[in-house]
């Protein structure tokens, strides 16, 4: 999670973020 959207486990930065 870098500062992105993060909702469900979503690849944005090329890694599944899952935040809020």
């Amino acid at each position: 999670t870098q500062g992105l959207q993060c909702s469900r486990s979503v690849k944005i930065d090329g890694r599944g973020t899952v935040e809020g």
